[in-house]
């Protein structure tokens, strides 16, 4: 009986061991039994990453407007590719290399008169260089009145206000104006530039390099 006894309990060890019983009830599954914590705060944190802010909805609802996506996509939404002629190809090199070293309105005259000289075409001016560009981007900037510190644009909630709401943690209100007097004229002391949103998504995705990107 003594022998048979051990025999037993030498087997329900070496099960043990071998990983055939688990006298803590876990088995194959999580040792620590925080599997399902783990799953919730994946969970949670989805949610919390999909759950937009108010001020965020609003916002999109003002962009939006009565616009709605079309059950259909249209056939055809590529532009038509501008022939341009040599003049306005140098004319747009000589613009991009002007714009890229920040050069000033005399060095865009000035190198333009050598490019001219070098090529025996007549290179664009600053004015129709700069129009020929946004024609083919689609680029076509706007302005926007602005703080004059830069506190806020005069946009949505605050596209009628004159003068700046918003108060500084330290300094209070700001209460800038948003005009001057400019010949008896109201002019916005401050204004940003700002580009469209789909232009700019069109023109990523129709250069080479930024398209591998999107």
């Amino acid at each position: 009986m003594d022998g048979s006894g051990g025999g037993d309990g030498d087997e329900n060890e070496d099960r043990d061991k071998d990983g055939d019983g688990d006298k803590d009830g876990g088995g194959d599954g999580d040792e620590d039994g925080d599997g399902d914590e783990d799953g919730d705060e994946v969970a949670a944190s989805n949610a919390a990453f999909c759950n937009i802010p108010e001020t965020l909805k609003t916002l999109r609802n003002e962009l939006l407007g009565d616009y709605k996506c079309p059950e259909n996509a249209p056939e055809n939404t590529r532009h038509e590719i501008q022939e341009l002629s040599d003049s306005e190809k140098h004319s747009l090199r000589h613009y991009i290399a002007w714009k890229k070293s920040n050069g000033t309105v005399k060095a865009y005259k000035l190198h333009a008169c050598v490019l001219s000289l070098a090529t025996n075409m007549p290179i664009l001016s600053l004015y129709s260089a700069q129009k020929l560009a946004a024609n083919l981007t689609k680029f076509f900037p706007q302005m926007v009145d602005m703080c004059p510190n830069s506190c806020i644009a005069y946009t949505g909630a605050y596209k009628s206000l004159d003068k700046c709401p918003y108060r500084h943690p330290k300094h209070g209100l700001c209460n800038e104006p948003r005009y001057k007097q400019v010949s008896g004229k109201l002019k916005p002391r401050a204004q940003v530039q700002i580009l469209p949103v789909m232009a700019t998504i069109r023109a990523m995705y129709a250069n080479a390099d930024t398209s591998r990107e999107l």
